[in-house]
């Protein structure tokens, strides 16, 4: 989910779903929602497929996501 910052209002025209959509439409990204940390790791286990990257970008904790991330794909 996309959260307002401590400076901003929610807008609830900004969605999660919105910027996956206009990923896609551009075409030249592929884009995914995920509902959790554990859905995350799921879906990239089942999903990457070396030589690719996985790039997280976060203002919270999506950081302690990365061992896990590492040893799914890793596996």
């Amino acid at each position: 989910p996309i959260y307002a910052s401590a400076r901003e209002a929610a807008d609830p025209t900004v969605t999660s779903a919105k910027l996956v959509e206009a990923i896609t439409k551009a075409g030249h990204l592929s884009a995914h929602f995920v509902a959790s940390p554990a859905d995350l790791v799921k879906y990239l286990k089942a999903k990457v497929q070396a030589p690719q990257v996985i790039f997280t970008l976060g203002a919270g904790d999506i950081y302690f996501t990365h061992d896990s991330i590492i040893t799914a794909v890793s596996a």
